[in-house]
């Protein structure tokens, strides 16, 4: 569209540039934070996640990093509470269950 709008390259460029850089704002900054707020992730490790899954398997890889980490992580939640119940070993405070305090 901005090339038939203002007819030279360079309009093309300068909408390519804003999008580009608004396509890294929100994968690499926003969406770690929301993914945090959703599934207890750190952003560090989703950008990791997403960069060893692009590495690993190329687009797929990336697309299911996300999923795959949440199922790591829930798994390994799951089977640590087991093993504490299991052994009779004083369990933690549920997460779900604390109250944290407003970022503003």
């Amino acid at each position: 569209m901005a090339l038939f709008q203002w007819g030279t390259l360079g309009g093309l460029a300068k909408v390519l540039v804003v999008y580009l850089a608004i396509r890294l704002l929100d994968d690499w900054f926003v969406g770690p934070f929301i993914v945090r707020r959703a599934v207890h992730i750190h952003p560090v490790v989703t950008v990791f996640s997403m960069m060893a899954g692009a590495t690993l398997a190329g687009f797929w890889g990336l697309l299911f990093a996300i999923p795959a980490v949440s199922i790591l992580k829930v798994l390994g939640e799951v089977i640590w509470e087991w093993y504490r119940s299991e052994f009779a070993l004083p369990s933690l405070p549920n997460r779900s269950q604390e109250t944290h305090a407003p970022l503003s």
